[in-house]
């Protein structure tokens, strides 16, 4: 892999052999946080901690490089492929990487949400070079002001591929740390939570309520079957797989490799159950072959689907920027039936 090194990175390691060590190891979460260390301008002052070495630690740093970056990106997508070339064996180790980890709690809900221009100033990872500091309290990076939940202002602005989400609060209150690794190759659909499947994490912790669409109990029992297709991040998976409890069952696939390795160490971190395959949904083949591993029977070729509900984001805080009586964002509910 031959790619310019930027100028202030002279005398450093290129950001290949910084991250290879970190992502053989399985470790994503800290490799992350190197790699974005690597992208970022030297700040005025050099005695800041590592931010990957101290997330919340309130690192000023002066501006993030394209170029780093860029060769950070393409060393995090060799490396990682390479590894995950082994399957679920790489996948096993992610997941115990990641379960062992010494990290912080993350923080209790916050009793009031934050405003966006609050959350832009305070609870980026990233400082932004020049600004002035600002004392945020509890709504700083860490903090529980920085957690986002139904109904946050901020919440059209957690998909910025340079921010690693402190927390998702679910309908029961459940706090799920998340991380993402967009920021390596800007507005990355397979690694970064977008509203929409925020929008969709919300829903399902919603409806695992008794009686939701997502329950169906016998004889007092609770079960669920829940397949996240094209899991990404995880977090519809781990909303499931946190709202739901040990009655459920939840799968998630993807084509991705980068989005398994996320999606499993995510589940790690937060000591979810997840079942994780690998599925290229593209094809009828690879669904058949999948299919019949987990015991589903494939559906009638007669059958189809019957919409049941549309829901707007509004209902769940996701208005646009413009005006809280629109969204840009729906769930459409379809049960299937035999034609």
């Amino acid at each position: 892999m031959t790619t310019a090194v930027p100028s202030w990175h002279s005398s450093m390691p290129a950001c290949v052999d910084i991250l290879a060590p970190l992502l053989a190891a399985g470790d994503l979460h800290t490799a992350r946080f190197a790699a974005l260390e690597y992208a970022m301008r030297p700040a005025a002052s050099a005695a800041s901690p590592s931010p990957w070495q101290q997330p919340a630690g309130g690192t000023a740093l002066a501006a993030f490089d394209k170029a780093a970056g860029d060769e950070c990106g393409a060393a995090w997508r060799e490396l990682l492929d390479e590894f995950l070339l082994s399957g679920e064996p790489a996948l096993a180790t992610v997941a115990a990487k990641h379960s062992a980890l010494t990290l912080p709690p993350p923080p209790p809900p916050s009793a009031s949400l934050i405003s966006m221009e609050d959350y832009d100033a305070c609870c980026s990872w990233l400082a932004r070079g020049g600004d002035a500091p600002r004392r945020c309290g509890a709504a700083s990076p860490g903090g529980s002001g920085c957690s986002l939940a139904n109904g946050s202002t901020a919440a059209t602005t957690f998909l910025c591929p340079f921010d690693d989400l402190a927390g998702l609060i679910w309908a029961n209150s459940r706090l799920i740390s998340l991380n993402q690794d967009g920021f390596l190759r800007p507005f990355d659909v397979a690694t970064v939570l977008w509203p929409a499947g925020y929008l969709l994490g919300l829903w399902v912790a919603a409806e695992a309520r008794p009686g939701g669409l997502l329950w169906r109990g016998g004889d007092g029992a609770e079960s669920c079957q829940v397949l996240d297709l094209g899991c990404g991040t995880g977090a519809v998976a781990l909303a499931a797989a946190a709202s739901l409890g040990g009655g459920a069952v939840v799968t998630a696939v993807d084509r991705e490799s980068r989005s398994l390795a996320l999606a499993t160490a995510n589940a790690a971190r937060n000591g979810l159950e997840v079942r994780l395959s690998p599925l290229d949904y593209a094809t009828d083949e690879a669904v058949a072959a999948f299919a019949a591993r987990h015991g589903v029977t494939a559906p009638s070729p007669r059958s189809g689907f019957v919409e049941v509900a549309r829901v707007a984001g509004l209902g769940f805080g996701l208005h646009t920027r413009w005006s809280e009586s629109e969204s840009d964002f729906e769930v459409v509910v379809a049960r299937r039936v035999k034609k």
